[in-house]
């Protein structure tokens, strides 16, 4: 089974997708397919030298539970008997540690037991994950994962579902979750035909890369006994029940649309293939012709104020033409309702159900089309206004008959607020100007931390002829020089990374990872390798300055301009400061902005206003006098030196 799980918020869509597998009779799998889960850590490779097997295992700091301390490999095959991994013990074993260039999207598993579930004569449950390689002729391991249920220190492994799982009529209430990386996307780790060098997809499988055909092969074993020698333990097993799952989900076009129409107060529902119902009554009509029959079950269901209303069922077995439409009755609610909906596709052959659920949120002013009771407008005592006609016909204007003003239509235009570089707080009236922090700066770093936050132009970064990755913190910093408010990022779409001149334009978008937390103003971005080069010339043409920018409903907004230059040469990792800069450039001169300003640990003070030097603190008077003094060669020469004129006297006996 296939359950595809949809939330539409605003304009912007988010899939889940889930497979369900019965692994035994009290063991469900549930294999969510989830592109939002990327992860960014280190991890190992396992090389089995006796049974020439490599396997995947998460970092001993992961939150995967992939960890090598949850693994099992096999001692002797016959008898099913496994041990915990230990290269001291071990000699045929070796483990290398690995840091991944990129982050790596995971799936999710879940494995279910049933409520108030023991697991009796057995003492736990051990997957073994695998898949084959690219020419599908050997195979690698992306996990061998194990549960002790005698063991009190892997307790916390077990967890208990706050919502159970209806599955079967039966529900499930206990869990223990596990995430390995998406086979489907390593697997996409390739460049020229090879995998590529230094990713997951080439050290796992030495350089042979995985399979992009093959399905994910699940052995499912329940263990029957735990002995214990010494420090050491084995473990015995039952026979291994084998399924498989697809890479990626089936029926991966497969969806479900949900719209108001625009025929009327109601709401029209149907399914739909690569995002069009006209392929999806194609897809249907070519699944006759090659002997699969389905049909369409809808189950529609209200929720008012999270109260669950009644719900409905709708079944499409002939016309796949038909659209549902459906007009919900609103009783309580006056604020907000949801319409959820649950389609399932079933095949009359096999009885496999592929799922898809979507759910679409009324706002207040829909509600009122929907109530129980429709409002009726009273037109007894309404105005009619008497109309005469001419024999010179003129033109009447129709708004100003009645005695009530004409009534005024508002349209709300989405337009997003531009984000200010600096403003006034209401109270106290303090100044704060937005500001950035990254510790790939090339900036002095002060002990004070408000100072390494650097004003617009204040930041310098350097870039290096291979993958760069720079993360930048962006907050609001006050005048006062005592306050830091992190810059909200949340809102802000399409966040970029941007360097151009009037001729081309070099943009980066986000890297996500662990560590890019939105709320907090931090943002990451990759400059790649294959970008250096367009950047050099960039440099060279003068342009020395990079923009952070996001772009809302088409508009682009800066929200934040430092400067660059270009490591690649000695000259260039000899200095920081932006004389160095611009010469290195050939920029000359740049005008008078105040790129260069900003204390940056370098002396320079900030304030408001970075082009007007402040007075020093201890006054100074200069007192001048004037001296007559006769004219002659020897004395000429030394006026002309002292003046910064260009004779020079050569006489250096007569000078001394």
């Amino acid at each position: 089974m296939v359950w595809e799980v949809v939330w539409t918020v605003k304009n912007n869509k988010y899939k889940m997708k889930s497979e369900f597998k019965k692994l035994d009779r009290d063991v469900l799998l549930e294999w969510t397919y989830d592109p939002t889960n990327i992860i960014l850590e280190p991890y190992k490779v396992l090389k089995n030298s006796k049974d020439l097997i490599n396997s995947y295992m998460s970092s001993d700091s992961s939150i995967t539970n992939n960890t090598q301390d949850y693994q099992l490999f096999s001692i002797d095959s016959s008898m099913n008997k496994y041990a915990k991994i230990d290269t001291n013990k071990y000699n045929f074993l070796s483990v290398n540690q690995y840091v991944s260039p990129v982050p790596v999207r995971h799936d999710k598993l879940k494995i279910y037991f049933p409520t108030n579930y023991i697991f009796g004569e057995y003492q736990g449950i051990y997957l073994r994950l695998y898949t084959y390689n690219y020419r599908n002729n050997k195979f690698f391991e992306i996990s061998n994962f194990f549960f002790d249920a005698t063991d009190s220190t892997t307790s916390g492994l077990l967890k208990t579902y706050v919502s159970p799982l209806l599955y079967e009529d039966r529900t499930w209430n206990k869990y223990i979750e596990l995430n390995i990386p998406s086979v489907y996307t390593v697997a996409l780790q390739r460049q020229d035909g090879y995998s590529e060098p230094g990713s997951l997809n080439y050290y796992l499988t030495d350089g042979d890369g995985l399979s992009q055909t093959a399905p994910i092969f699940i052995d499912f074993r329940f263990i029957t006994k735990i002995s214990q020698i010494g420090a050491t333990k084995n473990y015995l097993t039952t026979q291994k029940n084998t399924l498989q799952v697809p890479q990626i989900p089936q029926l991966e076009a497969l969806g479900l649309y949900i719209q108001e129409s625009k025929n009327g107060d109601y709401f029209e529902i149907n399914a739909t293939y690569n995002n069009s119902f006209e392929e999806f009554v194609s897809f249907i009509d070519n699944s006759l012709r090659i002997g699969k029959f389905y049909y369409l079950e809808f189950i529609i269901t209200i929720f008012e104020e999270n109260i669950k209303g009644k719900s409905l069922t709708y079944r499409v077995e002939n016309d796949f033409t038909e659209i549902i439409e459906y007009r919900p009755i609103i009783k309580y609610s006056t604020t907000k309702s949801i319409i959820d909906v649950e389609m399932k596709l079933i095949n009359r052959s096999d009885g496999n159900i592929v799922f898809r659920k979507g759910a679409y949120g009324m706002t207040p002013d829909q509600l009122s089309k929907y109530l129980i009771n429709r409002k009726k407008i009273n037109i007894r005592n309404a105005f009619k206004p008497k109309i005469y006609s001419k024999n010179q016909f003129s033109k009447y204007h129709i708004d100003q008959l009645g005695k009530s003003p004409s009534p005024e239509n508002s349209i709300e235009v989405p337009v997003p607020g531009l984000l200010p570089l600096s403003n006034y707080k209401k109270a106290p009236f303090i100044f704060y100007t937005i500001s950035c922090y990254s510790n790939q700066a090339l900036n002095k770093v002060s002990r004070n931390k408000i100072e390494n936050y650097h004003y617009i132009g204040g930041l310098k970064i350097g870039i290096k002829p291979f993958d760069n990755i720079y993360k930048f913190i962006l907050a609001y910093r006050y005048a006062n020089d005592k306050q830091l408010e992190p810059l909200d990022l949340t809102n802000c779409d399409e966040l970029k990374l941007v360097f151009k001149t009037k001729d081309s334009t070099v943009e980066f978008s986000q890297y996500f990872s662990n560590e890019t937390v939105a709320r907090l103003g931090m943002c990451q971005f990759r400059v790649s390798e294959n970008k250096f080069q367009e950047l050099k010339n960039i440099y060279k043409s003068g342009n020395i300055i990079f923009y952070i920018v996001t772009t809302n409903y088409g508009i682009t907004n800066v929200i934040y301009t430092g400067l660059y230059t270009i490591l690649d040469t000695a000259i260039s990792l000899g200095g920081g400061n932006l004389s160095d800069l611009i010469s290195a450039a050939g920029a000359g001169n740049l005008g008078s902005g105040n790129l260069g300003s900003g204390n940056n640990g370098d002396g320079v003070n900030d304030g408001l206003e970075p082009n007007i030097i402040s007075p020093p603190k201890e006054q100074e008077i200069a007192i001048v006098t004037r001296k007559k003094v006769p004219i002659s060669k020897n004395s000429k020469s030394l006026t002309n030196k002292k003046s910064g004129l260009s004779s020079v006297n050569t006489n250096k006996k007569k000078t001394k």
